[in-house]
Order: structure tokens, then C-alpha cells, then sequence
């Protein structure tokens, strides 16, 4: 196997990182060592920014663990902003190889009207404060390679093509929903193609 970097598993909205255990499966039947693989959790009551800080503290911490200079990143859904929002404005580009969304909230959805009392949801909005700031910092053509699955049948990400993102490999999925493409075989098959493809250059 090719030199891999360890991952970094980051659920979406009032998830947790148990979410990840068919992923994880595949990574350790993969070749990944346990110890390569983690997956945060984060309490979704807060700003994406605040949970980009988390994400900080969790790659700094895999980075230690392992003692590799970059990790790669899968995240699902709300995870997708606060991730981006690590790469692109505290300086996780020089941290991250790949950065992956599977039914990313990168341009807003409309479902995120409906839980406007939780602070979170008002970064999920389309045009809101945070995602303009991400969208006019976004850089696919720097270190970090830039992944985005997103399925036409998503009803949680409204627009569907607002999962993609500008630039990078934006993959369509056959027709899934929200959920069922964070463990879709086809799905993560590709996205560990993705992972283990050639690396930036450091």
C-alpha cells in the first residue's frame, strides 16, 4: 500500500463520531492501523467556528499520535463547515492532504430554517456570514485535495448541488438519501480511492 495519511472522521448536525463505524470498518480492512483513525464528536448547540477549534485540537492530536505531518479528513453533512472552515481560515492547509464531504452543507440548505433556534443552523443557511467568508477564502488549486459526493435525492441538502463545492472533485451519487450515503458502499469505495490517491506535494 502507498503511504497513507491518518484520518479524521467528523459527523454532521446532532450526530456523533459512532456514526462512523462502517467507514472505520472498511479503513481497517483497508490496511489503516486503529490508532490512524479517529472520529471527534462535537456538541452541535455551538457556532461552526467554535467546533472548527475542535477539529484543530483533534487533527494536532492524530498528528502527535501518529507523528504524520498531514492527516485526511471525511466529513459528513454540518461537518463539512466547520472542517472547510479549519483548512481555510486556521491554517489546517498545511495540516490536510485531502479534504472530503459526503452530503456536505457547503452551500447552504434550505432545511436549516427549521432549527434556526439552534446556533449552528444560521451557518447552514444559504449566504450566511460563515459560508460567504469560506466561499471567498475556498483555494482547491493550493496543498489540500478538495472531494465532494452529493446525492440528487438528498432531501436534507436544498439544493441538492449545494453539496458540491466549486472546484473540486464533485461527485454525483446514485440516488440516496441524507443518511444512507454516509455508509453507501459505491460511496465509500470511491472516497477511499480518493484518500490513498497520490499526495500533495509537500
Amino acid at each position: 500500500m502507498p503511504p497513507r495519511d491518518p484520518v479524521l472522521l467528523v459527523h454532521g448536525f446532532m450526530s456523533s463520531g459512532g456514526d462512523w463505524e462502517v467507514l472505520r470498518t472498511r479503513l481497517l480492512a483497508a490496511g489503516y492501523r486503529d490508532s490512524e483513525i479517529a472520529a471527534m464528536s462535537y456538541d452541535s448547540n455551538q457556532p461552526n467556528i467554535a467546533i472548527a477549534e475542535e477539529v484543530a485540537a483533534a487533527v494536532d492530536a492524530l498528528r502527535a499520535q501518529t507523528r504524520k505531518k498531514r492527516v485526511d479528513i471525511v466529513s459528513h453533512s454540518m461537518g463539512a463547515i466547520s472542517t472547510r472552515w479549519y483548512v481555510e481560515e486556521l491554517g489546517g492547509d498545511e495540516r490536510v492532504d485531502a479534504w472530503v464531504s459526503i452530503a456536505g452543507v457547503n452551500d447552504g440548505t434550505y432545511w436549516a430554517y427549521g432549527c434556526l433556534g439552534v446556533v449552528s443552523c444560521v451557518d447552514m443557511l444559504p449566504g450566511s456570514d460563515t459560508l460567504a467568508i469560506l466561499e471567498r477564502e475556498l483555494d482547491t488549486d493550493g496543498a489540500v485535495r478538495f472531494g465532494a459526493w452529493w446525492s440528487p435525492c438528498d432531501t436534507l441538502i436544498v439544493p441538492n448541488a449545494s453539496a458540491r463545492v466549486p472546484g473540486a472533485r464533485n461527485v454525483r451519487t446514485s440516488c440516496l438519501d441524507h443518511f444512507t450515503v454516509q455508509d453507501d458502499p459505491t460511496v465509500l469505495a470511491q472516497v477511499e480511492r480518493f484518500l490513498q490517491a497520490k499526495h500533495a506535494t509537500r
